[in-house]
């Protein structure tokens, strides 16, 4: 799952680049949910809970956040709770969760796992066509 995810915002993010809005952004699922959702199932798994109890639990807590959300946009709040979410402060949780991220990705890149040591250079040569080409439709 994570790799077709990382396909999908790699593919969104390219197609963004070349025909979107031409700005170095991933469009795609934030790392951070995706992170959580997977350590929440994990933790429920190993704690004996089925898949399907887990998986109700945490759509009822997006549906949940996803109503408390249209009540503060709706009741005003949210124009005084984007004060507090200045440029520094969106700019140092953005670099937190890169840095956080860092580590897998890389070792997503070269294809890498707990089980083997080794570098698949098929991924890796890959995994750098991908950053050479992005990083050249970036200037």
């Amino acid at each position: 799952m994570l790799q077709r995810t990382f396909f999908v915002v790699g593919l969104g993010s390219f197609l963004a680049g070349w025909l979107g809005h031409r700005f170095p952004l991933l469009d795609g699922p934030a790392g951070v949910w995706l992170s959580a959702f997977i350590v929440m199932g994990d933790v429920a798994m190993s704690h004996g809970s089925g898949a399907r109890p887990t998986l109700q639990l945490l759509e009822g807590g997006m549906i949940a956040s996803g109503i408390i959300l249209v009540l503060i946009s709706i009741t005003g709040t949210m124009r005084r709770l984007l004060k507090l979410f200045t440029p520094l402060v969106t700019g140092s949780s953005l670099m937190v969760l890169g840095i956080q991220l860092s580590g897998t990705l890389l070792k997503g890149m070269v294809g890498a796992d707990s089980a083997t040591s080794s570098v698949d250079i098929e991924n890796l040569f890959i995994a750098l066509g991908v950053f050479i080409t992005v990083n050249h439709m970036g200037k």
